[in-house]
C-alpha cells in the first residue's frame, strides 16, 4: 500500500539520519540489499519534516477512505494536488 511505503521510507531516512548506509538499513528492516538501496535513494530526496507529514496525511487519507468519508480516487487526486501544491 502507499501508506505502507511511506512508512518504510520514513523509517530509512530516520536510520539515514542516525548515520546509517544501506547495509544498516537492509539488516534493521529485514529487507533486500538492493531494495534498501532504493529506498535510501527515495528518502534521501525529501527532508524529514515533509516525509512525515506526508505519512501523516496518508494515513488521514486511509482512515477515511476505509471509513466511507471519501472514494479512494478522489483522496488520491486530493493528495496528488495537495503534494503539487508543497512543490511550488
Amino acid at each position: 500500500s502507499l501508506v505502507g511505503h511511506f512508512r518504510l521510507v520514513l523509517q530509512v531516512r530516520e536510520i539515514y539520519e542516525s548515520g546509517g548506509q544501506a547495509d544498516t538499513v537492509a539488516k534493521v528492516l529485514k529487507i533486500h540489499p538492493f531494495r534498501a538501496r532504493k529506498m535510501l535513494e527515495q528518502a534521501r530526496s525529501l527532508p524529514l519534516p515533509a516525509l512525515e507529514a506526508m505519512y501523516r496525511r496518508l494515513q488521514q487519507l486511509d482512515f477515511e477512505i476505509k471509513t466511507g468519508q471519501i472514494q479512494s480516487d478522489l483522496a488520491l487526486e486530493t493528495l496528488v494536488v495537495e503534494l503539487s501544491a508543497q512543490v511550488n
